[in-house]
């Protein structure tokens, strides 16, 4: 008997309507679509429980997830946007890099050139 082979579909494709093709990196800040992502995903589970009156106890883990990478990220976001600020009005004022060291893409480096975030 011969094995027959599963046919599967393919995951991502592209289709005639493009409408409902997402987008990937059309943001000038990718980083906010991963923000939005993952808080629009909480969201619609939220309101998904609500509606139904159910299912709570099987979505509350991945409910508890997205809102933490939400807030996460939105963290990062705003870590980053303040020391880019801080630095640029630093450097308007003085005409001088305010650090030596710090990057702006959330790396410090220590004084042989490693990486000491995490």
């Amino acid at each position: 008997m011969k094995d027959k082979a599963i046919k599967f579909e393919p995951l991502f494709k592209s289709d005639k309507d493009w409408h409902n093709n997402a987008c990937i990196n059309w943001s000038h800040d990718p980083l906010e679509l991963y923000i939005k992502g993952y808080k629009e995903a909480a969201d619609s589970l939220v309101k998904k429980v609500i509606q139904t009156k159910g299912k709570q106890d099987s979505l509350v883990y991945p409910i508890c997830f997205l809102y933490r990478q939400y807030i996460e990220l939105r963290l990062k976001e705003i870590i980053r946007t303040g020391l880019y600020y801080t630095l640029l009005r630093g450097y308007l004022e003085t005409k001088k890099p305010g650090f030596k060291d710090v990057w702006i893409n959330q790396h410090i480096m220590d004084s042989k050139g490693y990486k000491m975030s995490k």
